[in-house]
């Protein structure tokens, strides 16, 4: 409680990233290939976006 706000903020920052651990191995190719698969799949119109609006809506809907 010594340290300055600062110094104490990029402690805690360390500490808080320190517990999510380390990503298993792969994690973040597999995420870039599925977010690309996704984009395409936007792109040729073989899939359809909804409004932001709507998709909120669904998830917050009792019993969605």
């Amino acid at each position: 409680m010594g340290l300055p706000e600062q110094e104490r903020a990029e402690l805690a920052h360390k500490i808080l990233v320190s517990l999510d651990g380390e990503s298993e191995e792969g994690v973040e190719e597999a995420w870039e290939t599925e977010i690309a698969k996704r984009i395409e799949e936007i792109r040729s119109g073989s899939v359809k976006g909804i409004p932001a609006e709507e998709a909120f809506w669904d998830v917050r809907a009792p019993n969605s």
